[in-house]
């Protein structure tokens, strides 16, 4: 659990009014209750619901029923808050862990990886998947490149991209001098030509250039830490594209460091964190893990165990600080949010418990507190995400107790379900099998004989003689098998009826020879038998008709609001 989370820390038909004007904010799409949608989350919305097309491609009628799709999620928000859902236990921890990871996770963010990604580089990248140019490139390589390596100095590389610039202003044409000059095997091959150019490959600086270039201008040289470029920009779609907002913005920049950055950002990423480690003070306690994993022995052999289980007196044993926090049992445990039971197994131990205890104060605990000094959680953006996790936690609450807690089945709706529909629920014919499975037909042939001539000892005959290794312990028994089975060799089995031997009959590489047994006929499965499944199928059927009523009463209770003009606008 913790080395995903730390992973990631380093890396985040309706009562409707239709209005031609409206005196909301022209930024809010639409709106029930007191709960809005905004444009840029809408813009998300729809961008995760139509991967496969821009915006503008996106027709009205798909972009209402997006919108539509997204009230109904927002209207149980409403619900939930009119029921004071929010003021459960289980929302409020849910909520502080998850905003704390929101926070821990932003700061890197701000401090890293904004530090190298520029909004020129996510704007230009943005901008060349929009545009798809049609570019020749040649790619010039040094011995310090941090991608092209060529056994020439920094300076030698420049004065050989300017004299390859002279011949292009001269007539040759770039596709031959990359054939001639290019480091890079690959552009060799296709000549410099890219169709289209995919950003994020080469350098960023690279990117940039051409997101600003016209048709058939004459780039270079482009001189980057990863190598020198040469471009001419042949064709390209012109567009205005603007920065990429949301989402959208943040896959681009973690595209860009992942590519180009992610060295750099895990060294300044430890760096930082023992900056922080120091100015906080940190410890962790050898005497407060071996009472831990003492602890810990005794709660694993109680009876189910769970995190819950953990007594006040396990849950106060000191762990470590960092700053002014204090990690103890029960703050450790919570972080789990009930998978420590399933978790616990992999640090069952001093050292395993001690280096995920290090990690989670160094990694997580360390920049939470600092994110907090940085007052990171008053950003909008982390506010909008914050938001985000709110709304969905109340969403998830409010179907737990309006539908899933009122779904469960009775005893009397199991019955009642089984004698309606015995039909369902019938065992099929079967008939016993085993089998001997030979790869050569003549071979087969012969052991064939073999079995007919001595029907009681065909396990025998399967050990000794199958060719798949798997039967040879069960001495070919295949056990009762169904009627309705897809191998051909069963449906011969049926067909030669009870104590027949067959064969030798083809099957996927195999020939085989079959023994059959008795056949047990069709008959009806026993309630006790077919529970499980009632159980789930009746549960599923009042969880449809629970949600379908829950959202037909909150249609009538609450109007749905669509800003109309903006949704038909949008681009």
């Amino acid at each position: 659990m913790f080395t995903i989370l730390f992973r990631f820390l380093i890396l985040v038909s309706l009562t409707i009014i239709l209005v031609s004007a409206c005196s909301e904010s022209p930024e809010v799409v639409g709106k029930v209750g007191g709960e809005r949608i905004n444009l840029q989350e809408f813009q998300e919305t729809l961008r995760s619901e139509y991967r496969d097309k821009k915006t503008n491609e996106i027709s009205f009628e798909e972009r209402k029923k997006a919108l539509l799709k997204a009230l109904e999620s927002r209207v149980k928000v409403v619900k939930a808050k009119e029921l004071n859902l929010q003021d459960k236990p289980e929302y409020n921890e849910f909520i502080d862990i998850r905003q704390d990871r929101i926070l821990a996770s932003k700061l890197p963010d701000i401090l890293i990886t904004d530090k190298f990604v520029t909004e020129n580089m996510i704007r230009a990248y943005s901008k060349l998947q929009t545009t798809r140019p049609r570019v020749i490139l040649l790619s010039l390589g040094f011995e310090d490149s941090k991608y092209l390596k060529a056994p020439r100095s920094l300076d030698e590389t420049i004065k050989l991209a300017e004299y390859v610039l002279k011949q292009i202003r001269n007539g040759t044409n770039l596709m031959n001098l990359t054939e001639q000059y290019s480091d890079d095997e690959n552009g060799r091959k296709m000549r410099g030509i890219y169709d289209p150019f995919s950003p994020g490959v080469f350098d960023p600086q690279l990117d940039i250039e051409l997101s600003m270039a016209k048709e058939n201008q004459l780039l270079g040289p482009i001189k980057t830490p990863r190598g020198i470029f040469i471009a001419q920009v042949i064709s390209l779609n012109p567009v205005e594209a603007g920065l990429p907002v949301g989402g959208e913005k943040d896959r681009i920049k973690w595209q860009i460091f992942n590519k180009f950055y992610r060295q750099e950002g895990d060294q300044l990423h430890k760096e930082l964190t023992e900056k922080f480690k120091t100015e906080l003070g940190w410890e962790i306690s050898d005497s407060g893990i071996e009472q831990f994993l003492a602890a810990i022995q005794v709660w694993s052999q109680g009876p189910q165990p769970s995190d819950k289980s953990f007594t006040d007196e396990q849950r106060a044993i000191y762990l470590g600080k960092v700053g002014k926090t204090t990690i103890t049992v029960g703050s450790f445990i919570k972080e789990f949010q009930g998978s420590f039971s399933s978790n616990y197994i992999r640090m069952n131990n001093p050292v395993d418990m001690k280096k995920v205890l290090v990690d989670y104060s160094e990694r997580y605990l360390t920049w939470l507190i600092k994110a907090k000094e940085h007052k990171v959680q008053e950003l909008p953006d982390v506010q909008y995400q914050i938001n985000k996790v709110e709304n969905e936690r109340l969403a998830e609450l409010l179907d737990k107790y309006e539908i899933q807690e009122k779904s469960t089945p009775t005893p009397e709706e199991i019955v009642s379900y089984y004698q309606a529909n015995q039909s369902k629920y019938l065992e099929p014919k079967k008939i016993r099998v085993w089998e001997i499975a030979i790869k050569d037909q003549e071979q087969a042939a012969k052991i064939y004989k073999k079995a007919v001539n001595n029907f009681s000892d065909f396990e025998n005959l399967a050990q000794q003689y199958t060719e798949k290794a798997s039967m040879k312990n069960r001495k070919g028994d295949l056990g009762y098998q169904n009627a309705g089975s897809p191998r051909s060799v069963i449906k011969a089995a049926f067909e030669a009826g009870e104590n027949k031997i067959i064969g030798p009959l083809e099957e996927n590489n195999f020939f085989y020879i079959i023994r059959t047994g008795d056949i047990q006929p069709e008959r009806q499965k026993t309630l006790a038998e077919a529970e499980p499944v009632i159980k789930a199928a009746v549960h599923k059927e009042k969880q449809d008709r629970l949600r379908q009523q829950l959202m037909k009463d909150l249609q009538k209770e609450y109007i749905f609001w669509i800003n109309e003009p903006l949704l038909r606008k949008l681009s």
